[in-house]
């Protein structure tokens, strides 16, 4: 049996990454919606989420498909450096792809022309997420450096925010904090990754390039279509209510979202180990991923229970008495965590490291355009709650529509008792 590293470690460094990003919104959220108010916070997210779009090309899934081809790879040095190297010049290839249109869209159209400053802060922050490999860090298992570069990242951005935004006037300089930390943590981190390896960052060659992005189309089908049901919502209510609403949303969906945030160490550690269990016994990974289901099942449901009753004095806590409207949106929340806890097992545990990747890229995709066709009559009855809605509902319907799969594919780990393919 090959000797992996440790799962507990790299648990263990996960978590620590998951406790700052978890405190991290926690103490800057708050700290935004106070100081930018709630018209300055919602032009914030606004132009967060637009630019999200662009993150989402830049990723293009690599952090799934490179992590998973590193992961069956370690041990071979040549196709290691292969990888690392190609997944890299294709995120600089799709930065290069990404500026002209976004650049055209800012200046061209009147939503984003009336804040052009806003929104070139903000893509600043793409190039240094293209240039971080975390698919390297979780494909190879290195979570400790993980933990190290987004500490560095996220507390400088932290610190930098508290002492230098001070007002209402301070949004452009805010957006441009943020960037710089995604600059700051691209930069380490490639570093770092060059350090642990010391794989040549030479251009690797149309054909590599070509083929890691043949391999990550499918995971970017996919990660495009949850982009259509978790950014767009921000997008369009963006477009179709005052920025106010959209900072109650965006106060209420990070909260949330940074919560179910709690349960993303466990998933990033062991779906490597799950892909390495699989060469190793089919049956072994099964019986692995039934004790993971239930245990995060378990967890979930009181998270979600605990954030229900809490809702009202947690957002009176965290962001004020004026964000009242937030906490009752976190209460109609409070299920996301069992329900993504178990999509996530589903799809990203399951049907991912089994061969399953079509079926997953089209149920999320389905998922996408259910959300963008039910979002825009919602916010347009009901403002920020059509958006929440919108938000459960597809949530629910992803978390449904991946069990009926798994089990139409004999794949049925769920049941108490011995999991055994069917």
């Amino acid at each position: 049996m090959k000797r992996h590293p440790s799962l507990k470690a790299g648990i263990t460094s996960l978590f620590a990454v998951q406790a700052l990003n978890y405190l991290y919104p926690l103490l800057l959220v708050p700290y935004l919606v106070r100081v930018l108010g709630g018209e300055g916070f919602g032009l914030l997210a606004f132009a967060q989420a637009m630019v999200h779009y662009f993150y989402l090309l830049t990723d293009y899934g690599f952090n799934l498909s490179s992590s998973r081809t590193i992961a069956a790879c370690r041990d071979d040095l040549v196709t290691l450096e292969e990888v690392f190297r190609a997944t890299l010049w294709a995120k600089i290839v799709l930065v290069g792809l990404a500026t002209p249109v976004f650049l055209a869209i800012v200046f061209l159209l009147p939503p984003f022309s009336n804040h052009v400053a806003l929104f070139l802060f903000s893509f600043l922050g793409v190039v240094g997420q293209a240039l971080y490999p975390a698919w390297f860090f979780q494909g190879t298992e290195k979570f400790h450096l993980l933990a190290w570069t987004q500490l560095a990242a996220k507390g400088f951005v932290l610190c930098a925010l508290v002492a230098w935004v001070r007002s209402e006037d301070d949004l452009l300089l805010a957006t441009l904090l943020q960037s710089l930390g995604m600059l700051v943590l691209g930069a380490s981190g490639l570093f770092l990754a060059w350090r642990a390896a010391s794989i040549s960052l030479g251009f690797p060659g149309i054909r590599s390039i070509h083929a890691v992005l043949r391999d990550g189309w499918p995971l970017f089908l996919s990660t495009a279509g949850k982009s259509l049901y978790t950014n767009s919502n921000v997008f369009v209510l963006g477009l179709l209510t005052p920025p106010q609403a959209v900072g109650y949303f965006s106060a209420a969906d990070k909260l949330v979202r940074a919560v179910c945030g709690l349960f993303s160490p466990v998933a990033q550690a062991v779906y490597p180990r799950i892909n390495a269990m699989l060469a190793e016994s089919r049956q072994m990974a099964a019986d692995f991923i039934r004790v993971l289901f239930f245990r995060f099942a378990g967890v979930a449901l009181c998270v979600s229970l605990l954030l229900f009753f809490s809702a009202d004095l947690t957002v009176q806590l965290l962001f004020g008495t004026d964000f009242q409207r937030s906490a009752e949106l976190v209460r109609v929340l409070a299920p996301l965590p069992l329900i993504i806890a178990l999509s996530n097992v589903f799809g990203m545990q399951v049907m991912l490291p089994f061969g399953l990747t079509q079926q997953f890229s089209r149920i999320l995709l389905a998922a996408g355009v259910c959300n963008l066709s039910l979002v825009v009559p919602l916010i347009l009855w009901q403002g920020d709650l059509g958006a929440v809605l919108g938000v459960l509902v597809t949530e629910t319907l992803i978390s449904v529509m991946m069990f009926l799969v798994l089990r139409r594919n004999g794949l049925n780990f769920f049941t108490f008792g011995t999991a055994r393919f069917t």
